[in-house]
């Protein structure tokens, strides 16, 4: 999973809820915005988000905890 991080110093901001741009990648990666996977994961339960990106809660937690993404 790679996470972009395109945000201009905002505190990601999420009036709308929609569909996050989720981008399967030619070599089996995907990618998100930093914006779009901090309102998923405030959103939806992290085992929701982890299979939508095909990896385990665990996966999702840690990549939390290790970026402060919840912050």
């Amino acid at each position: 999973m790679h996470v972009e991080d395109n945000t201009p110093g905002s505190q990601f901001d999420d009036a709308p809820q929609r569909k996050p741009t989720i981008i399967e990648e030619p070599n089996g990666s995907t990618t998100v915005s930093r914006q779009e996977l901090h309102s998923l994961i405030w959103r939806e339960p992290f085992v929701k988000v982890a299979i939508m990106f095909g990896v385990s809660d665990v996966a999702i937690a840690s990549h939390v905890a290790n970026t402060n993404s919840i912050t």
